[in-house]
């Protein structure tokens, strides 16, 4: 049928050209399901005694950084966020609030920067167990939250689902810090 009403120069051309077709089409799945099934799990929170920015400052704004960065935990996101992997950061971030209940008030974390740079999606589940760390952290716990790695897209998504209450956000996390 289609055969049939092809010119007669790209006839002998249709084999070659189906077969290319179907081998795309299964490469694409090979290569969708390799990207979508690799887990990246949540590293552990870093502390603020080892991270800082790029940016040049004055010695004495620098000096009061360097003395309120033990108030400061940079939480790293990689990779594709889905529930499985959401709430294992949601594990994570709540045992590292509970050791912060057992310092003084004074040693106790005031800011977590939660950095979305390397993440390449979110589904609608890490976005819900994502608003309800935004609650442990912000409404339970008193604690500045913000997301740094936002580009406009990300924070449009998330403002929609309510995760920017009451939160700051960075394009990146050098501007973060």
């Amino acid at each position: 049928f289609v055969k049939s009403e092809l010119p007669k120069v790209a006839a002998p051309l249709l084999p070659g050209l189906l077969i290319v077709f179907v081998l795309g089409v299964v490469l694409a799945q090979f290569e969708f399901t390799a990207a979508f099934t690799i887990k990246h799990p949540p590293s552990h929170p870093i502390r603020g005694e080892l991270i800082c920015s790029s940016a040049l400052r004055p010695f004495a704004v620098e000096q009061r950084l360097r003395a309120m960065s033990s108030w400061l935990a940079v939480v790293p996101l990689y990779g594709f966020l889905f529930f499985g992997t959401a709430t294992l950061f949601y594990q994570k971030l709540k045992e590292l609030l509970h050791a912060q209940s057992g310092k003084p008030r004074a040693a106790r974390l005031r800011t977590i920067v939660i950095d979305c740079t390397s993440v390449t999606g979110i589904d609608s589940t890490a976005l819900n167990t994502l608003d309800k760390a935004r609650r442990l952290i912000v409404d339970e716990n008193h604690i500045q939250l913000v997301w740094a790695g936002c580009d406009e897209e990300r924070a449009t998504e998330f403002g929609k689902r309510g995760l920017l209450s009451s939160v700051k956000v960075f394009e990146s996390l050098d501007i973060a810090l």
